[in-house]
């Protein structure tokens, strides 16, 4: 077992049948120092020997399996033993591993830990754009190995799933207190989606195109933080560091470009970025977290939004905080500059 003190501990139940204080597994995963460093499964006897055959078809266990085992109380107090105080507990769809873990305290009548769960189903949509936020498909997308439903597999997977979005620049932290870095999380990975289609919409990558990248990463450091960002503006340091953009470094930024938007490596069930055919352009400036609803009336009213000034803008609304750089590169490029005011008549005479 490991020391006491770890920092992090994902768990994964198995239940016995649609009852939450029917656990009749438990795995566990301990992270320590930014890895895994140790995982396990127990076998628990529930209150019952009432196994649905759903549930053992699921995971394959059965009362013969178990009924020897120990109950939840001495099993999970062995647990508190071994692996000591945890930060957080960590779990794929964390709100059914809580409710088993709750459900079984009150059954027993012990004290439930107070202990914050973190869940990667969440950290995983804030990062990684995916179909699907399902334990194996996070899993594949990831290369982690997994065998589905056997609860120190589950267990463990979670527990490196939390590690490489923690690689990505997922906080901890900041979702638990629900602070800025959680905002940026949620919407930045979009943000910066939009700032790559931007780029490439016309099929070329100019100079002016790394330099506008470079200055929205500077204006949302955040999004450094945040998965596609993190590797973008790695490219853009890269491209920038000797004050020469070369024609081959533009090939390389927009083909990195392409392969952000899977363009060269997979069809996405996703909404489309592609310009609608008649559709005006209009890019958003100094709303801060407001711009995801403006966005989404734009949207709505049929306009191509996008995240920075492109060579075929039609409009750039500006809101109350707006920089002056993104201004004069909208009017350079042809585009009209207007307020907050002046672009909702602009949309109530659409409308």
């Amino acid at each position: 077992m490991c020391q006491k003190g770890s920092t992090y501990v994902a768990i994964d139940f198995e239940t016995a049948n649609q009852s939450r204080d029917s656990a009749c597994a438990i795995g566990v995963a301990v992270i320590e120092d930014g890895a895994v460093r140790e995982s396990f499964q127990r076998l628990i006897r529930p209150p019952t020997d009432d196994f649905s055959d759903w549930n053992f078809r699921i995971h394959g266990i059965h009362w013969k399996d178990v009924e020897h085992e120990d109950d939840f109380v001495t099993v999970w107090g062995d647990l508190q033993q071994s692996i000591g105080d945890a930060v957080y507990y960590v779990a794929h769809n964390a709100g059914f591993e809580q409710q088993v873990l709750a459900a079984c305290c009150d059954y027993y009548d012990i004290a439930p830990p107070d202990t914050e769960f973190l869940c990667t189903i969440e950290a995983a949509s804030m990062l990684w754009p995916l179909e699907s936020y399902k334990l194996p498909r996070v899993c594949q997308f990831l290369g982690i190995p997994l065998k589905h439903h056997n609860a120190q597999s589950d267990a463990e997977a979670s527990a490196n799933i939390l590690l490489k979005a923690m690689i990505q620049g997922y906080s901890p932290e900041c979702a638990a207190s629900e602070g800025t870095g959680l905002w940026a999380a949620k919407h930045l990975s979009n943000e910066i989606m939009q700032l790559v289609s931007s780029i490439v919409e016309d099929g070329v990558v100019e100079a002016d195109d790394i330099h506008a990248a470079a200055t929205w990463m500077e204006r949302n450091p955040e999004a450094v933080s945040v998965w596609p960002g993190s590797e973008l503006m790695r490219r853009l340091e890269a491209i920038l560091e000797d004050g020469i953009i070369a024609s081959t470094e533009l090939d390389e930024f927009h083909s990195l470009c392409n392969a952000l938007l899977g363009l060269n490596e997979r069809k996405k069930a996703r909404r489309s970025i592609t310009k609608r055919p008649g559709a005006m352009s209009v890019c958003f400036t100094g709303f801060g977290p407001g711009k995801v609803a403006v966005r989404a009336q734009a949207e709505a009213a049929g306009y191509h939004v996008v995240a920075t000034v492109t060579k075929r803008l039609d409009y750039l609304v500006c809101g109350p905080v707006q920089g002056p750089s993104k201004i004069e590169q909208a009017i350079d490029r042809g585009a009209k500059v207007v307020t907050c005011e002046e672009w909702q008549a602009i949309l109530n005479m659409r409308g």
